[in-house]
């Protein structure tokens, strides 16, 4: 009796986890894909930017150089700016970023360290776009997309654990796969690519619903701080009041160069990364010098005031918003150098698969129960299939694509960039209805290999972009986006030439 109750409870489990699966997979499939490519969201951004690529590399003391210029223009703007943030990039972005926030507008300049002067750059979407679609997904609202995104994060767990529960010798199978055996060899691959990257998942889904959790779970802070919940934030972190309103009273502000050595006096071993001003050039001005450490999860910052003196050092003041920061470094990967980011990548990659494979078994073991009939459910199953693993592959690369032919060339150019993605991927949805689902998956499989190519080919127009001049020059970071897209072309090739030549229903 104690058998059967065990069996049935397995079965209850393989249930839940079967049909929750499937119920979520689609939208956990494109949060995957797309939270894998923003671990280089920065180098997308740099990609999609081509008048970056004739400046080449600058030097840190340039960059330092160019704050002071920064810091003065803020002197002379006669304008009440309410916030400024000024990014000094990474090491391979050449340009210092400064977004304000002036009469409810938002204003972007770029500088050049070499010359200390603006310079004009084409708006792109860039990794931005990955990176914002992963956790509140476009055209909705931000709120109602990170809802979305934790009910979802939520129901990851859940298959996570009834899929443990439900293949019982998941161990002993994680050693065994069984290639061209049909529905064994996809469960075998599913189980694998899940074992392996099981720490990373558990981590991934439960760090982002920690996140995300002031969204779906407000409740708490609203009965302590009502409507003013940035004071939790204030108090967990140590940060002073930034909600004061800009005094009438002029100051100019204090020298950049003294706000780094005073940092650098306090951490000598961290890296700048922004800089961000509030009511600056005022005499209630606060800086935050904010830094991120590659061995670290706690980034750290010091406020100052308008004469340029220390007021306090930002950082978790409790165990609770210390844990918090750090899940929210770790689901990031601010903390993480280049190989650990490679790890992150490729166990996105995994964890794509592993929701792919998921998908395509829940739909072969239903043509074979059924007798190879397809019924309409299924039909409609086979069709998300495609238009989201396969589609999203033609959607992905085309965004970079786009981004090439247009730059510089029409305004509102991010707009177009996202139009043009959702209208490539809507493409692939309405092909993988008109064709067989057999022919539907390996030729779709192609267009995404010659997209890939295309990505290349494009980047050859721009002598300052392309691959090789990148490559001549030490760009590694420029010619890997090249290099990753022609490697994805061979992936992707080769998928689909083993499909076409299987003479089996992908499904």
């Amino acid at each position: 009796m104690r058998q059967n109750m065990h069996e049935g409870f397995r079965q209850s489990q393989a249930w839940l986890h079967s049909w929750a699966g499937l119920v979520i997979s689609w939208l956990l499939y494109l949060i995957f894909v797309t939270g894998t490519l923003s671990v280089f969201r920065g180098e997308i951004d740099y990609w999609m930017q081509p008048e970056l690529h004739a400046i080449g590399k600058v030097r840190q003391d340039q960059k330092i150089d160019t704050l002071e210029t920064v810091f003065n223009s803020f002197n002379t703007d006669n304008q009440k700016i309410a916030f400024a943030s000024i990014s000094l990039g990474a090491s391979y972005q050449p340009t210092i970023s400064v977004r304000k926030f002036v009469d409810g507008k938002r204003q972007h300049e770029t500088y050049d360290p070499r010359t200390e002067r603006k310079i004009n750059l084409s708006r792109t979407v860039g990794g931005n776009f990955f990176y914002r679609m992963h956790y509140q997904l476009w055209y909705l609202s931000p709120w109602t997309g990170r809802v979305i995104v934790a009910l979802i994060t939520a129901m990851m767990l859940v298959t996570i654990i009834t899929g443990i529960i439900t293949h019982k010798k998941i161990l002993t199978d994680f050693f065994v796969f069984r290639p061209y055996k049909g529905l064994r060899s996809w469960l075998d691959g599913h189980i694998i690519s899940g074992v392996i990257i099981l720490p990373f998942l558990v981590m991934i889904a439960f760090s982002g619903l920690v996140i995300l959790i002031g969204f779906f779970m407000p409740w708490g802070a609203k009965a302590v701080y009502g409507n003013q919940q940035g004071n939790l934030y204030q108090q967990a972190f140590n940060f002073p009041n930034f909600n004061e309103s800009a005094s009438d009273i002029k100051q100019n502000m204090p020298s950049a160069n003294h706000l780094i050595e005073q940092f650098h006096s306090l951490y000598p071993h961290k890296k700048i990364s922004a800089i961000t001003l509030y009511n600056p050039s005022r005499e209630n001005t606060k800086i935050v010098v904010s830094a991120e450490d590659e061995n670290s999860v706690n980034a750290v910052g010091v406020v100052f005031n308008s004469q340029g003196d220390v007021v306090s050092e930002i950082g978790a003041t409790n165990t609770a918003a210390a844990i918090q920061e750090s899940l929210n470094s770790l689901h990031r990967a601010h903390y993480a150098n280049y190989a650990l980011r490679w790890l992150y990548f490729l166990a996105g990659l995994a964890g794509c698969f592993m929701i792919a494979s998921g998908l395509i078994l829940w739909s072969k073991k239903r043509i074979v129960k059924n007798k190879k009939q397809t019924t309409p459910m299924q039909r409609i199953v086979q069709t998300l299939n495609i238009t989201c693993i396969a589609g999203l592959c033609v959607a992905v690369p085309s965004l970079l694509i786009i981004n090439k032919l247009i730059a510089g060339k029409v305004s509102q150019q991010p707009a177009w960039e996202v139009a043009g993605f959702f209208i490539v991927w809507a493409l692939t949805f309405f092909y993988s209805i008109i064709r067989l689902s057999s022919k539907a998956w390996y030729e779709i499989f192609f267009m995404a290999a010659l997209m890939c190519v295309g990505i290349f080919i494009v980047n050859l127009f721009y002598p300052y972009s392309n691959m090789f001049y990148a490559a001549m020059h030490d760009d590694w970071i420029l010619a890997s986006v090249d290099m990753l897209a022609i490697a994805f072309s061979f992936i992707f090739f080769f998928i689909g030439y083993k499909i076409r030549s299987s003479y089996k229903k992908i499904v």
